[in-house]
C-alpha cells in the first residue's frame, strides 16, 4: 500500500493543503500520524474519496501498516543521528 504526504494527497485531489489537512482533522480522510506529528495518508483514502460509489473498503493489513511505520522510524532515526553527528 503507498501513503502519501498532505501535500501529495492534495496534489492528486486537486485541493489545498489546508483543505487536506481540514478533512483530516474533520475524520473526513483518515491517515496514519507520525511521531513527528506528519500525517500520511493511505492511497486507499484517496480512491475513496475519488470513488465515492465504492464504498466497500479492504480490509487494512496491521502487519502492511508496521512495516510503513518501521521503516519512516528507521528514516527518522538516521536523520537524527545525522543532525547530531553535525553539530
Amino acid at each position: 500500500m503507498r501513503y502519501l504526504t498532505v501535500g501529495e494527497a492534495a496534489a492528486e485531489l486537486r485541493l489545498s493543503v489546508p483543505t487536506i489537512k481540514r478533512y483530516l482533522y474533520e475524520g473526513k480522510l483518515q491517515s496514519t500520524k507520525l511521531p513527528g506529528g506528519q500525517h500520511r495518508i493511505p492511497e486507499t483514502e484517496i480512491q475513496r474519496v475519488l470513488n465515492p460509489e465504492d464504498t466497500a473498503e479492504p480490509p487494512v493489513d496491521p502487519v502492511d501498516r508496521l512495516g510503513v511505520l518501521e521503516t519512516w522510524a528507521t528514516e527518522l532515526q538516521t536523520e537524527v543521528e545525522w543532525l547530531h553527528a553535525t553539530v
